[in-house]
């Protein structure tokens, strides 16, 4: 394998993990309504349009959870075998 691969593995990671926690705060309204409840105090969707999907909102809180993990493990690892 070589040296670069390693490195770009945890760019592209990065850059997919990035650009879906981008997606997820432009679309905040979107998931306040996919965690909304009806106890006093919690999140509420506010006034205006809706934008996105349910599932499009899970979809892109996978992909960031996912890839920030794989982040966060191949980091490591690679600074471990430095």
């Amino acid at each position: 394998m070589p040296l670069w691969f390693l490195p770009a593995l945890i760019a592209l990671f990065a850059v997919v993990s990035l650009g879906a926690g981008i997606w997820l705060l432009l679309h905040l309204r979107d998931v306040a309504r996919v965690f909304r409840g009806n106890r006093p105090g919690e999140l509420v969707r506010g006034p205006g349009k809706r934008r996105a999907t349910p599932a499009a909102v899970w979809t892109a809180l996978i992909i960031f959870i996912k890839y920030e993990f794989k982040v966060n493990l191949y980091f490591k690892v690679f600074f471990i075998y430095l």
